[in-house]
């Protein structure tokens, strides 16, 4: 059935027809069931209640003044008799001013594309039955997206990429999970951002701004996944577990909190041991023979100390009257003032490397801390 850019002045309406040409490799001029490219239809075009196409339906680049209405059909292109990407519904570049219906048990075998399409109202898919179809709504645009218990496609065969629409209107919450996943079917091998940004707004604009972030993360993640370069994946991996991707800058802060945790039970355990000793002689000297320092010298804190390293540009005078026991003695080894041997953890050679370690590694998280509140690292 041919209607090449017909112009109809009501309604296109084909409730509970039939139009079979089903694809047949054998047969030239099969697979297309309902040609109407480029036609011009002042109503709205039903292809409803029990409407079934064997073979290709065409609206490609037609305008539409009311609703395509596809509620309760049946489109049958599968590619096991056809081409590969053999098209059950062609709307690339369609133009409708009212709503698209692929509802309430719609059904597809095949391409459903709708690539291009300028949809004014909702594209509502509520109970589409989409899971034997590839979908493609590459740079589409609509209104609200409805699609509460749709089944969606198998995995890499959902185009999203350049895909808008104003909100998710469906009755109940969004589910960010459920999102992740819908936004997981795209191509693992064709990575765009642009999928993730659209969904984060949509949730920051719902009020869901947790919501967000967590699509932003994932996005980040999908990005890391897809870079072959080495040195690119370890930043990615480092930004993740600091900041989130600058999405999360207190995770950099609990980091510095254990990082401090940590030292202040170190050099607990070393002043105990005598391996974290004072700077000036004359204190070290008294220190090392009675374990106690003069009455003038700044008592150890290994709290205070342990704070002091970790924060840059923090001075609270014990890092400039103690330190590790410069001798540097090695797990093992005797302490010629008690008598014991230095354990792994008390060690002066593994307390000054951990001292280090915790200088460097303070700066590089308040680094990424400011970074991460400032926004410096974020890729929307």
């Amino acid at each position: 059935v041919r209607l090449l850019g017909a112009k109809v002045g009501g309604n296109l309406e084909c409730v509970k027809g039939t139009f079979n040409n089903p694809p047949d490799l054998e047969i030239s001029g099969s697979g297309i069931a309902l040609s109407a490219d480029g036609i011009n239809v002042k109503g709205s075009v039903f292809l409803r209640d029990e409407f079934v196409a064997n073979g290709e339906v065409r609206f490609p680049g037609s305008e539409i003044d009311g609703d395509f209405d596809c509620r309760k059909a049946t489109f049958n292109n599968p590619e096991a008799q056809a081409e590969k990407n053999a098209k059950a519904l062609n709307g690339k570049r369609l133009v409708v001013k009212g709503a698209v219906f692929l509802d309430l048990n719609f059904c597809a075998s095949g391409v459903v594309d709708l690539a291009s399409a300028q949809i004014s109202g909702p594209l509502e898919c509520r109970e589409g039955k989409f899971e034997n179809a590839t979908v493609d709504l590459t740079d589409a645009s609509s209104g609200p997206l409805i699609d509460s218990g749709c089944e969606w496609t198998q995995p890499g065969k959902l185009y999203l990429d350049g895909f808008s629409y104003r909100r998710i209107a469906n009755d109940e919450p969004i589910n960010v999970g459920q999102r992740l996943k819908w936004l997981g079917l795209q191509p693992v091998r064709s990575f765009h951002p642009r999928t993730y940004l659209q969904v984060a707004k949509v949730l920051r604009e719902s009020g869901d701004e947790a919501g967000g972030l967590k699509v932003l993360e994932k996005m980040e993640d999908r990005r890391s996944a897809a870079e072959h370069r080495t040195l690119p994946r370890i930043w990615s991996w480092i930004l993740k577990i600091t900041i989130g991707y600058g999405y999360y800058p207190k995770r950099a802060i609990w980091a510095l909190i254990v990082l401090c945790g940590a030292g202040w039970l170190l050099y607990s355990n070393g002043y105990r041991a005598r391996t974290m000793v004072p700077t000036e002689k004359g204190a070290y000297d008294d220190f090392k023979m009675w374990g106690l320092v003069p009455d003038h010298y700044p008592q150890f804190s290994p709290l205070i100390f342990s704070l002091e390293n970790t924060l840059p540009f923090v001075k609270l005078g014990q890092s400039d009257k103690w330190q590790p026991e410069p001798s540097g003695q090695d797990p093992g080894q005797l302490r010629p003032e008690t008598g014991s041997r230095c354990s792994f953890a008390d060690s002066p050679a593994f307390l000054t490397w951990f001292l280090r370690g915790q200088i460097l590694l303070g700066w590089v998280l308040a680094t990424l801390f400011v970074a991460g509140v400032s926004g410096v690292v974020r890729k929307e």
